[in-house]
């Protein structure tokens, strides 16, 4: 199964998405090419492969598919509802417990897959609760926004100057809810790991990018922006968002917008403790008239 989500590589996480994952959750959860891992394990012997089908076809029989769903455009349409399956507690005990969630994945011979495909639970769990994230007030978190507006248009090309614009527009907002920002660092950090361990565990060596871009501060337009954004790779804007994200800057974002709250509150408390005495002194005005009227 090939991950590939718009959303993603839009909000800067890795490209661990973009290669391909064979394991007993691609072949019978996620319903991939079926057998797929089975057949590209070299030699596998008859208890292996007893063991791999058992296990698969119990995770297919007890329905965990409906825990683990790709975030597309029909994911984004449908929210509320496949936000709700992540948070049952089916789906939150096979996110911590994985395949060992049914018996017959508990034994040592699969000891080697359980491993790999909790990895891969990870980070399912760590996007489901992005997408699903609420603000202090209960509103979705400012990607969410961008998520339903990338997947709604998903054939379209992504315009470099208009992907800045948004992206700014985006971690401005995040950085107003400390909520928001948590989870947005929680699911870059997933992803980080991720990638870490994914490459640990193919013994690939990565090479340390030299970083070109830093980031700039122009108070009369916005607070965050990227120097020639458009020269820039993606992992260096990825880990200048998260920087920033992190900042102090980023912090204030949070304690101004709690100030300008607290200040509407109080105004829209002080305008209704006007209009109430104005209605009484309305009230004592008209006193006289009505008595005389009714007399």
């Amino acid at each position: 199964m090939k991950f590939h989500h718009q959303l993603i590589s839009f909000l800067l996480v890795s490209p661990v998405f973009s290669r391909y994952y064979n394991s007993l959750l691609t072949d019978f959860v996620l319903e991939s090419t079926p057998n797929n891992s089975l057949m590209k394990r070299v030699n596998p012997t008859p208890e292996y492969e007893e063991a791999y089908l058992k296990c698969g076809n119990a995770l297919k029989e007890k329905k965990y598919d409906e825990c683990l769903k790709n975030v597309n455009n029909e994911y984004i349409d449908n929210i509320d509802t496949n936000c709700n399956f992540f948070n049952s507690e089916k789906c939150q005990d096979f996110y911590s417990n994985g395949l060992a969630i049914v018996s017959e994945c508990q034994g040592d011979i699969l000891k080697e897959d359980r491993n790999v495909d909790q990895m891969l639970l990870d980070t399912f769990m760590a996007e489901y609760k992005y997408i699903c994230s609420k603000d202090e007030f209960g509103e979705k978190c400012p990607y969410y926004v961008i998520a339903y507006s990338t997947y709604n248009n998903v054939t379209e090309p992504m315009i470099p100057q208009i992907y800045e614009k948004q992206l700014y527009s985006v971690i401005e907002n995040t950085c107003k809810s400390p909520i928001c920002t948590k989870e947005f660092l929680a699911f870059n950090e997933q992803i980080q790991k991720h990638e870490e361990i994914y490459t640990k565990y193919k013994e690939e060596n990565r090479k340390i990018k030299e970083k070109k871009g830093k980031i700039i501060v122009n108070k009369e337009k916005r607070n965050f922006s990227i120097e020639d954004f458009t020269h820039v790779d993606k992992e260096t804007i990825r880990e200048l968002t998260i920087q920033y994200l992190k900042s102090e800057e980023c912090r204030n974002l949070a304690l101004k917008e709690e100030g300008k709250i607290k200040m509407e509150k109080e105004v829209k408390e002080n305008n209704a403790s006007l209009s109430k005495n104005n209605r009484i002194l309305l009230v004592i005005l008209l006193l006289p008239i009505l008595i005389f009227t009714f007399l």
